[in-house]
């Protein structure tokens, strides 16, 4: 019985990641935000093309050269 429930656990786990990997590579592909507008802290901030992320880089290389 114990086995049963532990498998099942495991696949579940296995189709809630699965299913997490699939929609970030939907967002990716649709050009949407991974991480709720927070742009410093993604991962993908460095190769993102969206507008937020574009006026973050262009705000930092701004406060980078006044320095």
């Amino acid at each position: 019985m114990i086995r049963i429930l532990r498998n099942a656990s495991l696949a579940v786990l296995g189709l809630a990641g699965g299913a997490t990997v699939l929609k970030r590579r939907r967002l990716l592909r649709e050009g949407k935000c991974l991480n709720q507008g927070i742009c410093r802290a993604c991962a993908v901030f460095d190769d993102c093309g969206l507008p937020r992320a574009l006026s973050t880089r262009s705000v930092l290389a701004r406060i980078r050269d006044a320095k």
